[in-house]
């Protein structure tokens, strides 16, 4: 009997079966319910009537006949029809549920070796029996081996507070360091043959190399942080790109501002009506 309730069904392979197209729509939907019966029970019996009867529905023998020829005898026992490809699916979940088991005991062996290493313990027979020993003959000592990190009996049955010692420092003390010092391995700055030549490179103009020169070589090509600091510039080629295409971006901005200045200028001239204005009514004069 199949452990699982279910098993895969492929749409595709079952449509695509010439066994199948050449049943009956109700051959075909007494197949199917035999099918289901086989999974759920691990076998049908290979009897005509009692596959008719198991079908139920009022599935005649010779619905029965045409679903017996679908299913295939067991080896084991004569007596009992099995389907080849529900067998494979049983094998396939076995070995799924197999592989999952296997991988769940060694996820807890795993586990478990891990707490074992951090809370300091072993499991082995050998590291408890030696464990005993280190304890059976410490007590029997007369002598006390004091760790200074750990605390005694001493301070146990005083009700005492252990604070283990601390190591006082050997040589001069640590220097603070301002937050702007804290690269002192700083790169070797570019030049500006440098810069323009890799501004040429990635498309940019030369006063576009030379404005973001500038700009660094004033702050010692360091930059502001997040957090504040000022820190060196590690990789200015990367800062040079983002501070590039801002800058281009601006000044596109700024000439695209001036050429529509200029039409405003250009296309706002006083406009004068013909026959009105000063010169009009001298000419009308003069005519009269």
């Amino acid at each position: 009997m199949s452990k699982s309730p279910a098993f895969q069904f492929y749409p595709s392979d079952y449509l695509g079966s010439a066994r199948v197209a050449e049943m009956t729509l109700e051959e075909e939907g007494a197949y199917l319910r035999a099918l289901l019966y086989c999974w759920n029970h691990g076998y049908l019996p290979n009897d005509v009537e009692r596959l008719a009867r198991i079908i139920g529905k009022g599935c005649s023998t010779s619905v029965a006949t045409a679903v017996q020829r679908m299913f295939n005898e067991d080896v084991n026992d004569r007596s009992r029809l099995v389907h080849p490809r529900l067998e494979q699916e049983r094998e396939k979940q076995e070995s799924h549920r197999s592989q999952r088991s296997a991988a769940g005991k060694k996820s807890a062996e795993m586990r478990t070796k891990s707490n074992e290493r951090y809370n300091g313990r072993s499991t082995s027979v050998e590291d408890s029996l030696q464990r005993n020993v280190n304890l059976s003959s410490s007590s029997s000592s007369s002598e006390e081996i004091i760790n200074p990190t750990t605390p005694t009996r001493a301070h146990v049955r005083a009700g005492e507070a252990f604070r283990p010692p601390v190591d006082e420092p050997s040589g001069p003390e640590p220097v603070a360091v301002p937050p702007a010092q804290l690269y002192d391995q700083a790169p070797k700055p570019p030049t500006l043959e440098q810069v323009i030549e890799y501004a040429n490179m990635r498309g940019f103009a030369p006063d576009i190399a030379e404005w973001y020169y500038n700009l660094r070589a004033a702050d010692a090509w360091t930059k502001e942080s997040k957090q504040g600091n000022m820190r060196h510039i590690l990789d200015w080629r990367h800062d040079f790109l983002l501070l590039a295409e801002k800058r281009r971006y601006e000044l596109d901005q700024r000439k695209a501002g001036e050429r529509t200045a200029e039409r405003v200028t250009t296309t706002s001239r006083p406009f004068v009506i013909k026959g009105t204005g000063p010169a009009a009514s001298d000419s009308s004069k003069a005519a009269s």
